[in-house]
């Protein structure tokens, strides 16, 4: 049976732990899926964890991260742009990037700077 349990992304880097969660399936991390959970509210000054996504090996390589924002109530409109770069990096290396489940508040942002283009998957989908 795999693993299902997650870890904290923050201590692949070494990086203080973020105010923000931010996890990841500890079974998909090193494979060309990775699923990563935020929580909370995200803003400009908790950005570190977008470097950490581009370095898994699934963001490097031709695979799909998905990031789960369910648990995220809230996101500044930096963060949502920087959200919308990263997909297009990912892309670029044959990737995908796929917003999953955010909140009705956090759609509304990831709209208004044109994100859907990640592969913005709302609750209804």
């Amino acid at each position: 049976m795999a693993d299902t349990s997650s870890y904290d992304i923050t201590e692949d880097c070494g990086l203080a732990r973020s105010r923000l969660p931010v996890s990841a399936a500890a079974d998909e991390h090193d494979g060309l899926c990775a699923v990563v959970s935020v929580a909370g509210r995200a803003g400009i000054d908790d950005c570190e964890w977008v470097q950490l996504l581009m370095g898994l090996r699934a963001a490097r390589e031709a695979g799909r991260v998905v990031v789960d924002l369910s648990r995220l109530s809230s996101m500044d409109w930096w963060v949502a742009l920087i959200l919308q770069w990263v997909g297009r990096v990912i892309s670029r290396r044959g990737g995908s990037l796929v917003l999953a489940s955010p909140q009705p508040a956090v759609a509304r942002v990831l709209s208004g700077v044109g994100a859907p283009g990640t592969g913005v998957r709302d609750r209804g989908q």
